[in-house]
């Protein structure tokens, strides 16, 4: 009997244990999920949303097999990621091109995100509350905000999940391996698996083997100096998908032009030193952060001295106290190893480091600061009473500044505005608000700020083609020539520059215009608007018949109202009318003020009929 009741008390126990955990996930997932919701109601900005959404044919096309199959073989956006590519997709399909709803699949990614990492540190380290708020502070920090805020960065908050799914399949598998040698086989595949998904999703996954090395040594407590070549040799299947991964990657950002040649090798050196400080030092104290950190022409040497000191000082300190506080050797080098891919060795981009790109190794200082506060306060009277104050003021503090960061991200305007103020010769920025504020016809402002980014950045090709686009609105054709010539000498494989080139030289030079808008088409195959243009400059030759064709591939890329409409009055003049009607119902359909195209329909409608 008294086993009986043994085992009666022992099971409610476990029961009562495991619906606290639940509740405690459920609340957790709650709060994050509280914290970024105004997110929802922010739009699309115009910086790289209009490469992976709002500009993106393939992505808008939703789920179908052709558009899978070309996630599946592009390298857009300088990178392999098919898996973000299909979410995108998902997210058209489901929800149309309403900001609202991306917004929201990536604000439930990561509070989903917050309750993985709660999981997974609860279950190698069996310690709830330190393991609690290391999901608290991962979950609410502001660095968080640019990861789950842009929707072009939805391969943060993704791959991050797969990552946290690996490490969750991990740790059944070193749990399980000797009772359940089969279930503990299972998790492995999983989590090899879930390492694959990860690379498909953002390639930054390609240093989860090294981190699952360093769970290994602390919490699981695996490694010791006899099996740590074992345990490098079960990594093994991991650390060749990681290196097909690096491999892709770096071929697909060389091949898109985002790998930064110009900067020397000691420059990328010191941005090194600098960058592991700088994150460190955001971290800590994160106000003031922005979407652009621009790449500065030197670095002080005092300041790189200073920043290589603390670099070595951390390391060094981590290495002595290594048996008594191993949780640090973890958490240091886990910070370090993850942040290789983008701490600028090679330099991708024009930043000089990104919020984004904390999403990851952020855990490894929060696990220090988190163990490490507890072992400081072990002697102190009314420990728990002072780490639970801390702790809920921590928590506090960082709800605050990130609803507060989370303001600035309303639309193009209001996020480009505050980097401009919070950051020196943001020239990028500068560009991006002269974007924002060109699509909202104050034309002044953003000429102004065009030449203020050309001013700091006289090779900035984007801004001369823009400016010039700008210019020939306001009435300049001939500065605006001046630009777009610029740009193609800066840049001659620039695709817009040739065509906006050939669309202000108008009417008068037919010839020339054509030889830019095939030379654009032939730089950029699926470029819709220069197809169009193309069409037109053919049109004018009475070259009807290639005319057709360029429209039809426009209209097979992007349903677009005005290319409807001029294959439709091109199919007429070849009397293939029922096609023309087809053309033109279409065009009515996305635009349905038009009267040209309702006189064309009647009339064809009417011919038709007769």
């Amino acid at each position: 009997m008294k086993r009986e009741s043994y085992n009666r008390d022992h099971d409610s126990e476990a029961h009562a244990s495991e619906r606290r955990l639940i509740s405690i996930c459920i609340l957790l997932f709650l709060l994050v999920f509280g914290v970024f919701y105004p997110i929802t109601g922010d739009d699309f900005i115009n910086y790289d949303d209009n490469d992976y959404v709002t500009d993106n044919a393939h992505v808008q096309g939703g789920l179908i097999w052709q558009k899978v199959m070309w996630a599946f073989t592009n390298t857009d956006a300088a990178n392999w990621h098919p898996l973000t590519w299909l979410s995108h997709m998902l997210d058209c399909q489901l929800y149309g091109m309403k900001p609202w709803d991306h917004h929201l699949t990536s604000v439930l990614i990561h509070a989903a995100n917050a309750v993985l990492v709660f999981v997974v540190i609860r279950g190698m380290t069996g310690v709830l509350w330190r393991s609690l708020f290391v999901a608290l502070l991962f979950g609410l920090h502001p660095l968080r905000v640019e990861s789950v805020a842009w929707i072009a960065e939805r391969k943060d908050v993704l791959s991050a999940m797969f990552w946290l799914l690996a490490m969750w399949s991990y740790l059944g598998y070193t749990s399980n391996k000797t009772p359940r040698p089969a279930h503990a086989t299972v998790n492995y595949w999983l989590a090899l698996l879930c390492t694959a998904l990860g690379l498909m999703s953002k390639p930054m996954v390609v240093t989860l083997p090294f981190a699952l090395l360093l769970l290994d040594y602390w919490p699981l407590r695996r490694m010791t100096p006899d099996n740590a070549g074992r345990l490098a040799w079960e990594k093994a299947p991991f650390f060749l998908l990681a290196t097909a991964g690096s491999m892709i990657t770096f071929l697909a950002q060389k091949s898109q032009g985002a790998v930064i040649e110009y900067l020397p090798l000691g420059h990328r050196i010191e941005t090194v030193i600098m960058a592991y400080t700088r994150y460190l030092g955001k971290f800590l104290y994160p106000v003031n952060l922005a979407i652009l950190y621009p790449h500065p022409v030197s670095w002080s040497l005092a300041n790189v001295v200073g920043a290589l000191f603390l670099f070595v000082a951390i390391s060094a300190a981590v290495f002595v106290g290594r048996r008594s506080r191993p949780y640090c050797v973890t958490g240091w080098l886990w910070y370090v190893g993850t942040l290789v891919p983008v701490i600028g060795i090679v330099q991708v981009g024009s930043q000089s480091l990104a919020d984004r790109y904390s999403y990851v190794p952020g855990l490894g200082l929060i696990i220090i600061l988190t163990w490490g506060a507890c072992d400081l306060a072990r002697s102190l009277p009314g420990k728990t009473l002072v780490l639970g104050s801390v702790a809920t003021a921590v928590i506090l503090g960082c709800i605050a500044l990130t609803r507060h960061q989370i303001s600035f991200w309303k639309d193009s305007g209001t996020v480009f505005s505050h980097a401009v103020a919070v950051t020196d010769n943001s020239y990028v920025a500068r560009k991006a608000l002269a974007d924002f504020y060109s699509s909202q016809h104050r034309t002044d402002e953003a000429i102004a700020l065009y030449r203020e980014a050309l001013r700091m950045h006289p090779k900035f090709e984007e801004a001369h083609v823009n400016l010039g686009a700008v210019l020939s609105q306001a009435g300049h054709p001939n500065e605006a020539k001046e630009e777009f010539k610029q740009a193609i000498r800066l840049k001659p494989n620039d695709a817009n520059a040739y065509n906006d080139l050939g669309a202000i030289l108008g009417s008068g030079h037919i010839d020339e215009s054509m030889a830019l808008f095939e030379k654009a088409v032939e730089l950029n195959p699926g470029y819709v608007d220069a197809r169009k243009n193309l069409g037109q400059a053919l049109d004018a030759e009475g070259r009807i018949a290639e005319a057709v064709a360029q429209y039809q591939e426009a209209v097979r890329l992007r349903p677009d109202p005005d290319a409807h409409y001029l294959l439709g009055l091109d199919l007429e003049k070849l009397g293939r009318d029922q096609e023309a009607i087809i053309q033109l119902t279409e065009a009515l359909k996305g635009q349905p003020d038009n009267p040209p195209a309702q006189r064309a329909l009647e009339r064809l409608k009417k011919r038709v009929g007769s």
